[in-house]
């Protein structure tokens, strides 16, 4: 009797810890999904600000972020984002979140520290994710590929710090928003306003004219 109420109470443990384990990323992944939505930007803004956070960047609309860590510099410019005024309530299979996309062109400088080289284009997109835990499924492509880069997009033109697949921190990344629209702009030697993951960094817009 005892040897089963043992096995009983182990099971119930095992039960209890995958829970909380289970609640705990769940939490993890809620926070760092719910960074950077659409409505924590002022969009009118930002058509003539930057806009900096302690964990992403946003250029003013349609001019470059620049993209840097170690010797690796790759410049970012978003050509188009749309959103689809589609958010529904969440339910236990749908998180109803609403579907969001932008389109955007990567230029990277040649190794040896030479020009940039040709664009190459991406797009991006977040959508409602339905499933329940592990099971969940959807949420849509929501990393921009730049380079050797691979960081998470927040609408609706913005890049992070953070690179996917590591925990929250510093990891390198530097990012600059910039004024130019062209790539023939880009000035690597002009003075520059450099950020990096900083938790202690709150919401801030910067004038075109300040970058």
């Amino acid at each position: 009797m005892r040897v089963l109420d043992f096995r009983f109470w182990k099971s119930k443990m095992h039960q209890r810890r995958r829970y909380v384990i289970g609640l705990a990323i769940g939490s993890a992944i809620l926070l760092v999904s719910s960074i950077g939505m659409a409505q924590d930007i002022d969009e009118k803004r930002w058509k003539t600000h930057a806009f900096v956070t302690w964990y992403d960047v946003g250029a003013p609309l349609g001019k470059f972020i620049l993209i840097r860590k170690d010797a690796n510099v790759c410049a970012i410019r978003f050509t188009e984002y749309h959103r689809g005024n589609d958010a529904k309530a969440p339910t236990v299979f749908s998180s109803g979140e609403e579907s969001l996309d932008a389109k955007y062109e990567c230029f990277c400088r040649s190794e040896g520290g030479g020009g940039f080289g040709n664009a190459t284009l991406g797009e991006v997109n977040k959508s409602a994710s339905w499933g329940i835990g592990r099971l969940a499924f959807g949420g849509g492509k929501t990393n921009v590929r730049c380079g050797p880069f691979k960081l998470p997009w927040m609408y609706p033109a913005r890049v992070s710090f953070h690179i996917e697949g590591t925990k929250l921190g510093d990891h390198g990344i530097e990012l600059a928003p910039t004024r130019w629209s062209t790539i023939n702009e880009v000035n690597l030697s002009a003075r520059l306003r450099w950020f990096r993951y900083d938790e202690r960094r709150k919401p801030t817009y910067i004038p075109s004219e300040d970058l």
